[in-house]
């Protein structure tokens, strides 16, 4: 680690002395308030362990420079980002495009210019690389001697076991520099790739895939993690799996979603940190699963890039009972009631019965019978005496 710090600046650190006290209370006066006195100021537990070393830079010293993008206004180098949503909607179709084309340094599908022509990585947990890999990076017109997979990782004791985003970082710094010139690192689906860490956890995430960002800093390329949406509702921010960490540690986040009928996909930004928003794009996979670009999209949203798709989610809730939102005791009323009365009249005193057999307010349901405009009748005749309720004509 020495040998990347300047050495006037490593002979200024290692000369320093530790210096970090702190002042403890030395006595309490008569209100048993605590008093400060410099005389009791010790030595901290901050100790120096001759071993720990900050390595800090002054921005004087800092050269400015514009972000290097991979793919421009999509995914930066030197930083991490993601690819994100439901499960089969074309997310692994994507970053295959985008390493055949950095493969090939060919043009990239919105016209920006074309991609840096260099090497690829790519971690797959859960596609097959003889029977879905090759066939899609040759479909997408990949260069596939630039095209590299990480099979696992070989340990000192010669076992061959999975990569892990953590603990083998530094055989994932290892490829990098040994097929370089190396530009972008695929890791598809970052989630099986944390071992034992809690997904749900901000500070396990983190903990985790830190050690990437330094990576990508320190080798000057683009890592793109793809994960998948979770069950919920909520807007695209809010839908990927697990910890808010992931989304957090992205740069530039990008949704893939699918109109399941016709196969037209849409690839959108969700977020980025670093630049202006840029327009997505709609894509098509034929049944032999090649993908074809198509017209760009402004949606800022995948509900708005199909908005039939989110009529019809809202329709399956309006007419699932399990789904629809639970109206008050007060409109329930109104409705059980008209129900009952859309078949003529019927005795109070049976539907008031019925209404509170089921656990609920007698003058919930008087209370609607007013607001509905419910016609009161009184029956003589000894079979059907009593008040009858019917609905106003």
């Amino acid at each position: 680690m020495s040998s990347n710090v300047p050495p006037e600046v490593l002979a200024k650190l290692e000369s320093m002395q530790p210096i970090w006290r702190i002042a403890r209370p030395a006595t309490r006066d008569a209100a048993g308030k605590k008093v400060y006195s410099t005389s009791a100021i010790e030595e901290s537990v901050f100790a120096d362990d001759g071993k720990t070393m900050p390595i800090l830079r002054s921005f004087s010293d800092i050269e400015e420079r514009e972000i290097d993008w991979l793919w421009p206004g999509h995914f930066p180098r030197d930083m991490v980002s993601m690819i994100v949503g439901e499960e089969g909607v074309g997310k692994s179709f994507v970053t295959i495009d985008m390493a055949a084309r950095v493969s090939a340094g060919a043009p990239w599908p919105d016209g920006s210019g074309n991609a840096p022509h260099g090497k690829v990585i790519l971690i797959a947990g859960e596609d097959h690389p003889e029977c879905v890999i090759a066939g899609r990076l040759r479909n997408a017109g990949a260069d596939k001697s630039k095209v590299r997979i990480m099979d696992g990782v070989l340990t000192p004791d010669k076992r061959l076991v999975q990569f892990h985003a953590k603990d083998q970082l530094l055989a994932l710094d290892l490829a990098v520099a040994g097929v370089a010139p190396c530009h972008l690192v695929i890791i598809d689906p970052v989630n099986a790739f944390m071992g034992d860490s809690d997904q749900n956890a901000i500070a396990d995430v983190r903990d985790t895939l830190n050690g990437l960002v330094l990576l990508a800093a320190r080798r000057h390329v683009a890592i793109v993690l793809v994960s998948h949406w979770n069950k919920g509702n909520g807007n695209d921010k809010e839908r990927v799996i697990g910890s808010r960490g992931f989304n957090a540690l992205s740069r530039s986040t990008w949704t893939v979603k699918q109109d399941k009928k016709t196969r037209e996909c849409v690839f959108m930004q969700t977020k980025c940190n670093i630049a202006s928003w840029v327009s997505g794009q709609y894509f098509g996979l034929d049944s032999s699963g090649k993908m074809t670009w198509g017209d760009p999209c402004t949606a800022r949203d995948t509900r708005e890039a199909f908005p039939h798709l989110a009529a019809g989610v809202q329709n399956r809730k309006e007419s699932n009972p399990r789904r629809a939102k639970k109206s008050s005791p007060g409109v329930r009323a109104e409705k059980q009631l008209h129900r009952w009365l859309s078949f003529g009249k019927r005795r109070r005193s049976i539907l008031i019965e019925k209404w509170a057999a089921a656990g609920n307010c007698e003058n919930t349901l008087k209370s609607a019978a007013r607001r509905l405009g419910v016609v009161s009748s009184f029956l003589e005749s000894n079979r059907n005496k009593g008040v009858w309720w019917s609905l106003p004509e």
